[in-house]
C-alpha cells in the first residue's frame, strides 16, 4: 500500500491465509481525501500474483456548517437611500465537497426594513432595504443573518445605522465610529 494509503488504511491477514482484510485505521473525511485525489488509492501485492490496485471512494456526509467571513457586521444607511437597494453584501462558505451539502441559504432576522437577496454569480447574500428609514423614529437596526446548508447553520449580526440627511450609499464601518457632517451626526455601533 502507499504511504499516503497508510494514514487510513491497514491490511489484516495471517500467513497462509488466503483471504486477507482492507480496513479503515481512522475515520474518513472527504474533504482531507478530496485535497490531494478524487479517491483513496491503495495496492495490494501478492507473493505470486499481480498488484492489484483499488480505488476507494469517499462520499461526502454533511459534517460542515456555513461560517461567515466576518463574525458580524456593521453598516451606515442614510435615510434618503431608495427601498431595493443594495446595503451590504455578506458571505458565507461551507467546506463540504458535496454540491447538495454545501448549498447555502440565506435568512434575516427581524427588522422588516430590510430583506435578503442571494447573489448566485457573487456566491453572496445582499441585504436590501425593504422599506423607507426614518432617522427620527429608529436611528439604529440590529438582526441578524443566518446561513443554513441542509443541516447545519451559522448566525451573523448585523448593526445598522440609520442617518438623518441627503447621503445616498451605505457606509460600511468596521469599528465603532461617531462621525459629524454637516447637517449629520451619524452613529454606528458594531456588535
Amino acid at each position: 500500500m502507499s504511504s499516503v494509503s497508510m494514514k487510513y488504511v491497514e491490511l489484516v491477514y495471517s500467513d497462509g491465509d488466503s483471504v486477507a482484510i482492507v480496513r479503515t485505521i481512522k475515520p474518513l473525511d472527504a474533504e482531507e481525501i478530496k485535497m490531494s485525489a478524487d479517491a483513496l488509492y491503495y495496492s495490494v501485492s501478492c507473493v505470486r500474483g499481480p498488484k492489484n490496485i483499488r480505488a476507494l471512494y469517499i462520499l461526502d456526509v454533511n459534517d460542515n456548517s456555513p461560517i461567515f467571513q466576518s463574525k458580524s457586521y456593521s453598516v451606515t444607511v442614510s435615510e434618503a437611500m431608495t427601498v431595493g437597494s443594495n446595503v451590504l453584501s455578506v458571505t458565507a462558505s461551507d467546506a463540504d465537497v458535496l454540491m447538495d451539502n454545501k448549498r447555502i441559504t440565506y435568512s434575516i432576522l427581524p427588522p422588516d426594513e430590510f430583506e435578503v437577496n442571494y447573489d448566485p454569480q457573487m456566491n453572496a447574500c445582499n441585504i436590501k432595504l425593504a422599506k423607507p428609514l426614518n432617522y427620527n423614529n429608529a436611528q439604529q437596526y440590529n438582526f441578524n443573518v443566518e446561513a443554513k446548508d441542509s443541516q447545519y447553520l451559522d448566525v451573523s449580526p448585523v448593526s445598522s445605522g440609520s442617518a438623518d440627511g441627503e447621503e445616498g450609499a451605505a457606509t460600511e464601518t468596521p469599528d465603532t465610529q461617531s462621525t459629524e457632517t454637516e447637517d449629520t451626526e451619524t452613529h454606528s455601533i458594531t456588535l
